[in-house]
C-alpha cells in the first residue's frame, strides 16, 4: 500500500506534467516537442504528439519512431 506522502509526490509529478504539455502546445505546430521526463517513463508519444522520453532513454539517443 502507497503511503499518503508517495501519492501526494505522484499528484505533483501528473501535475508538473500536465502544466508542461500545456506550455507546449502553445508552441507553434512546426516545432518538435519533447518532455525529457524522470526514470519511470517510458518513450511514447502522448495524445498532442508530443514525445516523452525517460532521461535514460534520452541520454542514450534510444528514439522512437513517430506512429
Amino acid at each position: 500500500m502507497k503511503s499518503w506522502r508517495t501519492i501526494e509526490l505522484l499528484n505533483y509529478i501528473d501535475q508538473q506534467m500536465t502544466d508542461t504539455e500545456a506550455s507546449l502546445m502553445k508552441v507553434p505546430d512546426g516545432v518538435k516537442k519533447i518532455i525529457i521526463a524522470g526514470d519511470r517513463y517510458r518513450s511514447h508519444y502522448n495524445e498532442e504528439g508530443i514525445l516523452v522520453m525517460g532521461i535514460f532513454d534520452f541520454l542514450l539517443d534510444r528514439t522512437i519512431p513517430h506512429s
